[in-house]
C-alpha cells in the first residue's frame, strides 16, 4: 500500500475522531506538501481546542490512544506554542501506526 493512501486513511482517523465536519486535507498532490498541510490543519484545529475545549481535546485524545505520558511531556512544555504543533504530530504518528498495523495484520 502506498504511504499517500495511509496517509489519507490517517487522515481520515483523525477527522471521525475529532468530529470534523470538513476534510483535513484538501485535493493536495501527495508528497511533503500533503504531509504538511495535515500537520497545518491539525495544529490549527488543537490550537482552537486548547483554548475553547480542553475536555474534547482530552477525549479525543484518548479515543485516539495516544499515551498519556507523552501528553502530558507536550502539555508541560515550557513554550505553549509549541504545545499544539506538538499534539498535532503525536496525533498524526499515532494514527499511522494504527493504519500501518491494521493493513498489516488484515492481510493474513
Amino acid at each position: 500500500m502506498k504511504k499517500s493512501q495511509w496517509l489519507a486513511e490517517s487522515a481520515a482517523l483523525i477527522e471521525q475522531h475529532f468530529l470534523l465536519e470538513s476534510p483535513l486535507l484538501d485535493a493536495v498532490p501527495f508528497g511533503e506538501s500533503q504531509e504538511q498541510e495535515l500537520l497545518e490543519q491539525l495544529t490549527l484545529h488543537i490550537r482552537s481546542l486548547l483554548d475553547q475545549d480542553m475536555p474534547r481535546l482530552l477525549q479525543a485524545l484518548y479515543r485516539i490512544d495516544v499515551a498519556e505520558s507523552k501528553v502530558n511531556a507536550i502539555l508541560s512544555l515550557a513554550k505553549p506554542e509549541l504545545i499544539a504543533p506538538s499534539l498535532a504530530q503525536l496525533i498524526i504518528d499515532r494514527e499511522y501506526q494504527k493504519v500501518e498495523t491494521r493493513k498489516r495484520y488484515s492481510s493474513h
